[in-house]
């Protein structure tokens, strides 16, 4: 909403409590609230004077008669004049002078819910979310007519000040119902805040709450997914995106989530199963590594072979590569494991496990000198010293 429409939103609440008694929380036996009959008639013409500049749409002027007024009357200062002329400048941009203004219109009167709704909108424009959001808080509290997303308004400033577990107590508060039926965009926000706060109970509970409010939402359950897979429960997100994928058919990056979240539980059949599902023409040989490394997970070793293959004359990389030669040395393929590693020397000599493979493969092959060399090398990486060592004494003995 653009400065001008929430201005006109403003000035029709303000017309509107020109003429009748402001609404406060609570009827008390405390004095009423002041509305415009209680001011002085001068400060009654001022105003006059400055709603009639407001519909030549010359805020300048409207602002200027009531400093007029404030500066000759400083004993007649009052929330009404105060407020109004907030108002004026927010709209002549201002804020920091609509902020002071608002402000000491709460201090004179802080029974009036409007006026601690503007200041937080100022303040917040102002980014000062604190003061926002506990001013919009109080505001909301005093308002007879308690609109919910005034309370979502107090939870973002929180949020945004990052103050997560003062938004989790609003937000919490928000989707019970009190006010109104509960919105999918609060129970993000809560989610979200849960997170953030280290909450995960509470998170829990929404998620479970959301859930039972939006059954048939594949929204809902893509957010139950990715609340239960950032608080690390792996069963309970691949639960929810499948879900999902029952009530909408999902997209290529989900079929690969779904994928990532069975491999994480140990279910490498079932990922192997998604990552092919979301395997497409613009996947990247990341995508590939993924879906073979499911396959050998699951001892699938053909469809492994013929997704390696397929990736490397798409698009060959040092870790394909290696995936090749580690699915050959897995079926005893020593030769063609050894070509596998070989070939990622070609594409990055600084790789380490590729030198101390092909002294395996050479090894089992027969190929003695062979060995020697590449374990040789291989013994001059730090992480691999101690297996290369082992593996030459071995060489060494074979060759006599």
């Amino acid at each position: 909403m653009n400065k001008r429409i929430r201005l006109i939103i403003f000035l029709a609440v303000a017309l509107f409590y020109l003429h009748s008694p402001v609404i406060f929380a609570e009827d008390t036996d405390e004095k009423k609230i002041d509305t415009v009959k209680d001011l002085p008639r001068k400060a009654r013409l001022a105003l006059f004077n400055s709603q009639n500049a407001v519909k030549e749409n010359e805020f300048e002027k409207a602002a200027g008669f009531l400093q007029e007024y404030l500066r000759e009357h400083p004993q007649g200062d009052h929330y009404i004049m105060r407020f109004h002329l907030g108002m004026y400048l927010s709209r002549l941009d201002r804020d920091k002078e609509a902020l002071n203004n608002y402000g000491k219109a709460v201090e004179l009167e802080p029974r009036y819910a409007q006026g601690w709704l503007n200041l937080g909108e100022t303040a917040y424009q102002l980014e000062k979310y604190s003061q926002a959001a506990d001013a919009i808080l109080k505001g909301f509290r005093l308002s007879e007519d308690k609109r919910g997303h005034l309370l979502y308004y107090a939870s973002a400033a929180y949020i945004m000040d990052r103050q997560p577990l003062k938004a989790v107590d609003l937000l919490e508060e928000l989707i019970s119902g009190k006010y109104g039926e509960p919105k999918m965009e609060w129970f993000r926000s809560l989610l979200s805040a849960c997170m953030d706060s280290g909450e995960i109970a509470r998170g829990n509970r929404a998620t479970e709450k959301m859930i039972e409010q939006f059954p048939d939402n594949p929204d809902a359950w893509k957010l139950a997914f990715q609340f239960y897979a950032g608080s690390g429960d792996y069963r309970q997100a691949a639960v929810a995106l499948t879900i999902t994928g029952y009530l909408r058919p999902l997209a290529p990056d989900e079929q690969e989530q779904l994928g990532d979240m069975y491999n994480a539980l140990g279910v490498p059949e079932q990922a192997s199963s998604y990552y092919s599902e979301s395997i497409s023409d613009s996947s990247s040989a990341r995508d590939f590594e993924k879906l073979a490394s499911a396959y050998l997970a699951a001892y699938d070793y053909e469809l492994a072979l013929a997704t390696l293959k397929r990736a490397l004359d798409r698009e060959p990389t040092v870790r394909l590569w290696a995936l090749l030669g580690d699915l050959h040395y897995m079926d005893e393929n020593y030769q063609d494991a050894y070509q596998a590693f070989e070939n990622c020397i070609e594409m990055d000599r600084n790789y380490g496990r590729a030198h101390l493979m092909m002294g395996y493969c050479a090894l089992e092959t027969g190929m003695i000198d062979e060995a020697i060399n590449r374990l040789n090398t291989a013994s001059e990486f730090p992480e691999y010293r101690g297996t290369s060592l082992k593996l030459l004494k071995r060489a060494e003995a074979e060759k006599k």
